[in-house]
């Protein structure tokens, strides 16, 4: 040992490093395993239990006993994110080598004894309860007061208290954990989600909110993705159970984005079951059955035998209350669950048989059914695929499937950016593609900003380097055929030219070209498309009347009053359908200065509406406006406006021209306030110009436009010829 400090458990690691460089040889490959595992850690599971495995090899073959123990111990905390059910025996013959004489001045002895209960919690910490206790006072007998391990020992009675139901011992635990914690809490985020587990399975909400929402924080400025995801998925579940459905929507959506980055089939059945809650406190509870049994069915798989258990019960229940068809496959998951777990879990017992179930036995041959995924002893090789990596994709696939059912769009293309990924970082780079592309094409047409969707362009940006050239451009290619067999029941009637206009907007953002060719429009969305123009320009002459000059209003009001002539002039007898031409009257009149009040008054319902929704949208900036968020897409879609206004020939060129060019003015006037924003407001300035020259030359403004705004400019004058 290097230090006195007997709380320092990493004291020893440092002096041995020096003494494993010096000695050379094989035992340089302990310390670079080491090395690799720890920048691999939280990020990147495979990588990590690739490096791990390669060090506890090297150590093994030098006799490094002291080495082995730590890094096996690592290696454990590593596969909690999978099988439990194969992490237990692993962790049990780790004590084999803990107990050993020749490591008795290793901290990291006790850590190998937490592994064990780390996978006693996990599994079922209510049947294991005494065996968890009993640790813990045999840790806190043996240590300081403030202690690595004897942080973990108080957090491991306080999460099997909670789960437990013990509220008033689990506070006591928890008072206790914070007042001798052996560093600060933000320090490390998995503290304050343990904290936030706790909180939730005794229904004390607020206080759950406040420890996710710490460890969401934490995480964030840490950059563990893991415990981000896990954090944010506390806040979607607390709020849904609580009521709070907007906030929990906007949580797991958060969560969603944040999970296309995590790694760990635990991870992908906690979204699940986060789903269901969700679905559940959104009133559709025939969706939520279908998550919550997915996610049980999973849970089951890797050996989280209470999660699994509490989650089928509850799906059961609900399902019961809901009056839906018999959830059959639930209780079934129940029973195989409660089967497995200790009679000491009494509650989980209670419940199953007043659903009048019987638990299945661990030896019952119904319990052979279930999928086995255990983690590889020795890393795979290049293309193939650990019973780790294998797990991951199963849970990948199914979490797909129950999207897919559900329809949910933003989830589905989370799902298949996180299957791409699977493949390349497997070398299956061929069979990335397809999952890749149709997340492009999805996180577009949902319109993403580019800070998420560059990474399926990234990935596929790699794929180039590593095909034949001209793969991922055929691939593409053949894409502009239609949606993919996978995604045509989730798209219906798509219309084939949207699609195709969709792959080539992929194209180009591959090739890092602006995306300028207008979107095609809907058969049938005319009326849409000309109320969401009107609307929206009359909003920005509202919002900046003291600085839009007044002929620039008359000719707006103007163009409005013929439109609204010559709807009258093919309305009927009756005066049907007259609508359309009020509203059109109506916002030429908000043009010109009118009272909304009195404009409101005057236009025909439903219609009259509108006119509420333009003064509440004149009031925000235009970042805020319909159709302008994100950023990137509001420069996009200027560009597209501006192309379709050139290339549209008629009596009409020069005041549309006009007018939109004044739009853009009005709208640089919004952009120009924020200074991370004047690069666009000065694009929009320049496309004024290119309008008000009828597209004849690209105008020469000062200061030069920086990239990729000159590129985009370029590309609106050569695509507006």
């Amino acid at each position: 040992m290097s230090t006195n400090d007997p709380t320092d458990i990493w004291a020893w690691t440092y002096a041995d490093r020096k003494r494993l460089r010096d000695e050379g040889g094989g035992k340089l490959a302990v310390i670079d395993g080491w090395n690799r595992f720890n920048s691999y850690h939280h990020r990147n599971d495979a990588a990590a239990d690739q490096a791990i495995t390669s060090a506890i090899e090297a150590a093994k073959a030098e006799g490094e006993l002291r080495w082995e123990l730590l890094l096996r111990h690592w290696r454990l905390q590593l596969w909690l994110n999978y099988d439990l059910k194969k992490v237990l025996p692993e962790a049990i013959d780790l004590l084999s080598l803990a107990t050993d004489e020749r490591v008795r001045d290793v901290p990291q002895r006790i850590c190998a004894f937490h592994d064990v209960v780390d996978c006693h919690v996990q599994m079922d910490a209510v049947g294991f309860y005494e065996d968890i206790v009993a640790n813990a006072q045999d840790v806190l007998a043996q240590l300081p007061a403030r202690h690595t391990c004897a942080t973990c020992a108080r957090l491991n009675v306080a999460l099997a208290a909670g789960a437990a139901g013990r509220a008033e011992e689990a506070e006591q635990w928890i008072a206790r954990l914070l007042a001798q914690i052996h560093q600060p809490k933000s320090s490390w985020p998995s503290w304050s989600n343990n904290l936030g587990d706790i909180y939730e399975g005794l229904g004390k909400w607020e206080d759950a909110e406040r420890e996710y929402t710490e460890g969401a924080n934490d995480a964030r400025k840490s950059e563990y993705g893991d415990f981000y995801v896990k954090a944010v998925l506390g806040l979607a579940r607390v709020r849904a159970r609580k009521g709070s459905v907007p906030e929990a929507i906007q949580a797991l959506y958060e969560a969603r984005r944040a999970a296309k980055y995590s790694r760990g089939a635990s991870i992908l059945a906690l979204l699940l079951e986060t789903e269901g809650w969700v679905a559940e406190a959104t009133g559709e509870p025939a969706a939520a059955l279908d998550y919550f049994t997915r996610a049980a069915r999973y849970y089951l798989t890797l050996g989280r035998f209470r999660q699994a258990a509490l989650t089928s019960l509850h799906a059961t229940e609900m399902a019961q209350a809901a009056n839906l068809a018999p959830a059959e496959e639930a209780l079934a998951l129940a029973a195989r669950a409660v089967g497995m777990m200790l009679p000491a879990s009494t509650d989980v017992y209670r419940r199953l048989e007043r659903l009048g179930k019987q638990p299945i036995p661990p030896d019952d041959p119904a319990q052979q059914e279930q999928v086995s995924t255990q983690p590889a002893e020795a890393s795979a090789q290049d293309g193939e695929v650990s019973q780790m990596d294998a797990s991951e994709r199963a849970v990948l696939e199914e979490s797909l499937a129950a999207h897919m059912q559900s329809g949910d769009v933003r989830a589905i293309a989370m799902i298949l950016y996180r299957l791409g990924r699977w493949d390349m970082e497997h070398k299956r780079w061929r069979a990335a593609l397809d999952p890749l592309i149709a997340n492009a094409v999805l996180e577009r047409l949902l319109q993403l900003p580019m800070s998420d969707r560059e990474d399926a362009l990234d990935l596929l940006k790699r794929a180039k380097e590593l095909l034949p050239p001209g793969s991922v451009g055929a691939a593409l290619k053949a894409a502009e055929s239609g949606p993919s067999t996978l995604l045509a029941p989730l798209l219906g009637q798509f219309p084939l030219e949207r699609w195709q206009w969709l792959v080539k907007s992929v194209m180009a953002d591959l090739e890092e070209q602006p995306v300028v060719e207008p979107e095609p429009e809907d058969e049938g969305r005319g009326f849409g498309a000309w109320l969401e123009h009107v609307a929206s320009m009359t909003a920005l002459i509202l919002r900046f009347r003291e600085q839009a000059e007044p002929e620039n209003c008359e000719r707006w009001a103007q163009g409005l009053d013929e439109t609204a002539a010559e709807i009258e002039a093919h309305v009927g007898p009756d005066g049907q359908g007259r609508e359309p031409a009020t509203l059109a009257r109506g916002l030429a009149a908000l043009a010109r200065g009118a009272n909304p009040d009195e404009v409101a008054a005057q236009v025909l319902p439903p219609l009259n509406e509108v006119i509420e929704q333009v003064c509440a949208v004149a009031q925000e900036p235009v970042w805020h406006h319909p159709g302008s968020s994100p950023l990137d897409f509001l420069v996009e879609q200027v560009a597209q406006r501006a192309v379709r206004t050139l290339r549209i020939r008629d009596e009409h060129r020069a005041t549309r021209l006009a007018n939109m060019g004044w739009r853009f003015e009005l709208m640089a006037l919004d952009l120009h306030k924020d200074k991370r924003l004047q690069l666009i407001a000065h694009f929009l300035k320049a496309l004024s110009e290119l309008l008000y020259a009828d597209g004849q030359a690209i105008p020469k403004v000062k200061p030069r436009l920086k990239k990729p705004f000159d590129a985009v400019l370029v590309a609106v004058y050569e695509a507006g010829k």
